[in-house]
């Protein structure tokens, strides 16, 4: 009886030793596997009747430690957000530029305003005046690019978001189909360690998304959860949804043109956080918005204060039609209020005056403003006006042209908004336009459509340097109603440069007066402040996640060296096992010949 226990006990030995064995070498032919968790056999007395009956092999367990792995999934969901951030706003300064370069949006303004100061020294030169126009139509081109630029990002943006839904509904349908093995195998005491991995690297890939909470329910199944409470995976698997849009411009946002992430219809995008999806999504909703608005800022104020300038001026010879950029719905109603005289004036090409007009300070409709124009200068100039158009007026004979000039500090009233300048309010004779959107209306998206005045831009002699005479009493006939050396106003436009402008809050820019040029440098080095700002903040989470990382390895990764010693260990045993067994053998043998 007693020999029979002892085989029976050496027996058990070989057994869990040849369990303990497979375990190593599992562990060190997947030392290099990602996600894989050392394994460790538990080997166990076995008693029969309270008497020592050998070893059995108990569960096998990963050494993991629970805590260091959260915490290296945390750092990592951060480090993500960080990371994609770090990709778009690199892009960002390489559209913007660095402070200082010479092909930043203040240089281009810089530029235009060392053209315009050439315009005033040398009016009469056409090769100035080209140069003066090419350069705000480098100026124009370049704001709307970059305005182009940051649309591009957000729509990139929102189609990386896409793609990252779909890799959370592949980790979230991995994670239940592991639920349900993990929950099977552990009923039937299978190990189920392998499997514990797999789900820990969906759901490390899942994190790398988005944030989640989760915790391992009593039957060996993970739940998963948003930072919300709305449960993502268990037995099953939610599924998130989001259409990316084709096409993106600055008045889209979400809910009002972009689609939400949702589950089941509930969007669930305001309770994301982590993760690369919300590091897109700030990108998308506010911090390229943010860029954006601030190029809005900046478009708005170089139209308005330089047509405030240029509408105060003729070209030479005068332009033969001016036709204004403000429409309006119902001319017979649509009303202004005028709180000063202007002067109305065709000339022929060298100047001189062919007619003139007075329109008192008064309320007029915008036909009453046509009608008296035509009455008083018929036959040398017509204006027009159509519903929903705007005020035209043209000079009746060639060469002639018109030009206009307020009798004092004028401002145009209509109800909505109050303009300074006739021509200015009306925009007959604009430096920039914004085509579908005019002084004193919304601004979302003025970068983008930011340029200067179409036939402007195809004839720049129509470039105001000059300024019809606003003495008390209009120039007869014959007599100069602009000088050919006149500079006034080329000298004003140069002054504008110099000038400081209020510009209103704009995306991260605080309300702030600054001059054009200078608030083109505070968007660029506000660029750069938050690429740096971010750029430090990956740095510094990069290394917090490397150690983070290299803590769980080194808790739960295999350690060869550590392997091969339990193999000595267990390689000891197991001939110890097979010498009891073959010494058992041999006293059966010596008893058999006894007995015979």
């Amino acid at each position: 009886m007693s020999l029979t226990l002892a085989l029976n006990t050496a027996l058990s030995g070989l057994r869990t030793t040849q369990g303990a064995l497979s375990t190593i070498s599992n562990n060190v032919s997947n030392a290099n596997t990602d996600g894989y968790t050392r394994k460790v056999a538990q080997p166990t007395a076995r008693t029969l009747v309270g008497v020592g009956a050998g070893v059995q092999l108990g569960d096998v367990v990963r050494t993991v430690d629970a805590r260091v792995q959260a915490d290296a999934r945390e750092a990592t969901t951060k480090l993500q957000a960080l990371e994609v951030k770090e990709m778009f706003l690199k892009s960002v300064q390489q559209m913007f530029g660095a402070p200082g370069d010479q092909s930043t949006v203040s240089h281009k303004i810089s530029t235009l305003a060392q053209e315009v100061d050439a315009l005033a020294t040398t009016p009469e030169s056409a090769t100035v005046h080209n140069q003066t126009v090419e350069a705000a139509m480098n100026l124009a081109r370049q704001v709307g690019d970059m305005a182009d630029g940051l649309q591009e990002l957000r729509l990139d943006a929102d189609r990386a978001i896409a793609s990252s839904v779909q890799v959370i509904n592949t980790q979230l349908e991995r994670i239940a189909e592991l639920n349900g093995k993990i929950k099977t195998n552990a009923a039937q005491d299978i190990p189920t360690g392998d499997l514990e991995d797999e789900r820990d690297k969906a759901l490390e890939l899942l994190s790398a998304e988005m944030e989640v909470s989760s915790f391992v329910r009593s039957d060996g199944a993970l739940a998963v959860y948003t930072t919300g409470g709305m449960l993502l995976a268990d037995g099953t698997a939610a599924t998130l949804s989001h259409t990316a849009v084709t096409v993106m411009d600055p008045t889209m946002s979400l809910g009002a043109g972009i689609d939400g992430i949702s589950i089941n219809g509930q969007d669930i995008t305001a309770t994301i956080r982590g993760g690369r999806i919300d590091g897109l999504i700030d990108l998308r909703d506010s911090t390229l918005p943010d860029m954006q608005a601030e190029m809005d800022r900046l478009a708005e104020q170089l139209r308005d204060q330089l047509n405030l300038v240029h509408n105060q001026g003729t070209g030479l010879p005068p332009a033969a039609s001016l036709t204004g950029t403000r429409s309006f719905a119902d001319p017979t109603t649509d009303s202004v209020t005028l709180s000063s005289a202007v002067r109305i004036a065709v000339l022929d090409d060298d100047g001189l005056m062919v007619d003139s007009f007075d329109l008192a300070a008064g309320t007029y409709t915008v036909n009453q403003v046509r009608d008296a124009i035509n009455a008083n200068l018929a036959g040398n100039a017509t204006a027009a006006t159509a519903a929903a158009g705007p005020l035209s007026i043209a000079a009746d004979a060639s060469p002639n042209g018109i030009a206009i000039v307020d009798l004092g500090t004028q401002s145009v009233t209509d109800g909505s908004n109050t303009i300074s300048g006739f021509s200015n309010y009306f925009g007959l004779n604009d430096f920039f336009t914004t085509p579908g959107a005019v002084q004193g209306g919304a601004i979302t998206g003025l970068a983008q459509q930011l340029q200067v005045r179409d036939d402007l831009a195809a004839d720049p002699s129509r470039l105001s340097r000059g300024q019809l005479s606003d003495a008390a009493t209009a120039p007869a006939a014959g007599a100069p109603g602009v000088a050919f050396s006149d500079n006034r106003i080329a000298l004003a436009l140069g002054r504008k440069f110099d000038e400081t402008v209020s510009f209103g809050a704009a995306g991260g820019l605080a309300a702030t007066s600054a001059t054009l040029s200078g608030y083109g440098a505070e968007i660029v080095a506000d660029a750069a402040r938050i690429t740096a700002n971010n750029s430090a903040d990956y740095d510094y989470q990069s290394s917090l996640q490397q150690q983070l990382v290299q803590q769980h390895k080194s808790l739960s990764g295999v350690n060869i060296d550590e392997e091969m010693a339990n193999l000595v260990v267990f390689q000891n045993a197991y001939a110890a096992s097979a010498r009891v067994i073959s010494t058992a053998q041999e006293m059966f043998d010596t008893l058999s010949n006894i007995i015979r």
